[in-house]
């Protein structure tokens, strides 16, 4: 019997006995000979009869609290991550929820279709673009509805998807959006009619490793922030240049003053940035395509980034190498970056 198989029904045997209020077992979990009688939280493996039978000195959980509100800026499962701030009042009754996947979707009406129903039914509010490219969402309702959403999208992309999800999500005081648009349409609307090699993009860099190449000056590095104008005068990061333009339709390699010459294509490092990441994804795919070599992408986006850093904040109250707050597309305008609320 495989290894994978015995800790499965265990996971599913202790989450029965568990109580509602107590601490559940995730299937993350690995071999880890070294760790002794408990885990890394500190909780002993002989409160459970079925650890203890087991030996259950050779397994290492990650346990995920299920009867206190989102505690943390990162919250992985077996299929998602839920990014949020947790400076923010999570008492709130309502919740703003952004996320996109990009994988193969055959049937985009149809699945317009059944995401409209669904995001309807649970009187959920927002945008979602759906095409053959995948799915870009920015959506709002209760609490349980996003939960609800978020379950219902793993589930619909288990099988494409080898990577857990990434769910950007806040707690707000009423819906973020005035009204509900499901629609067959580009995930980025401004790259629509341009053939765009998506299985070629750009490196994730995630928020520590994007904060480590920022603060590397061994070495030139190009900063672009692929937004527009006046997003960049709301917040940037340190070094990026404001974009030349006030629509990102129109934003190009010149106008964000990229080289020309091939060899400097290859040697300077692009780092580029956005809201929550699906506009670098497109656009560093086309600089893939047009000769760029070394392009990286901040992980998630401005947003993803920021909660992590308010997650480890300190005595600063936002990233060293951000300034101002995040202009987002929905009631709130801006939103703080880092735990600077």
């Amino acid at each position: 019997v495989s290894m994978h198989c015995i800790r499965m029904a265990l996971l599913s045997s202790v989450n029965r006995m568990a109580p509602r209020s107590a601490f559940r077992l995730t299937s993350r979990c690995h071999i880890h000979p070294s760790l002794g009688s408990s885990c890394h939280h500190g909780i002993s493996f002989a409160t459970c009869p079925m650890m203890a039978k087991l030996s259950m000195k050779q397994c290492h959980f990650q346990w995920q609290r299920t009867a206190s509100p989102i505690a943390s800026a990162v919250q992985p499962s077996t299929s998602m991550i839920v990014s949020t701030n947790p400076s923010l009042n999570a008492s709130l009754p309502y919740r703003a929820l952004a996320f996109y996947v990009i994988t193969s979707i055959t049937e985009p009406d149809t699945a317009v279709e059944v995401h409209r129903k669904f995001l309807a039914a649970r009187n959920m509010f927002g945008r979602v673009y759906i095409c053959s490219d995948g799915i870009n969402a920015q959506v709002s309702g209760t609490t349980s509805a996003c939960a609800d959403y978020r379950a219902y999208v793993c589930a619909s992309f288990k099988a494409q998807e080898s990577e857990p999800l990434l769910f950007k999500e806040d707690p707000v005081d009423k819906p973020a959006f005035p009204r509900l648009r499901v629609k067959h349409k580009g995930l980025v609307p401004q790259f629509a009619d341009e053939q765009v090699d998506l299985s070629d993009r750009g490196v994730d860099l995630n928020p520590h490793e994007w904060e480590e190449m920022l603060s590397d000056q061994s070495r030139p590095k190009l900063v672009l922030d692929v937004r527009n104008g006046y997003e960049w005068d709301v917040g940037r990061f340190d070094g990026a240049e404001r974009p030349n333009t006030n629509q990102f339709t129109h934003t190009d390699e010149e106008s964000l003053g990229l080289p020309s010459v091939a060899n400097e294509q290859t040697d300077m490092p692009v780092m580029m940035y956005c809201t929550g990441g699906i506009r670098c994804e497109y656009f560093s795919a086309r600089l893939k395509q047009r000769g760029f070599k070394r392009v990286f992408k901040l992980q998630g986006g401005v947003q993803h980034y920021g909660n992590v850093h308010s997650l480890e904040s300190t005595s600063a109250n936002t990233p060293p190498h951000w300034k101002g707050s995040l202009f987002v597309f929905d009631r709130r305008n801006t939103m703080p970056i880092g735990s600077d609320t």
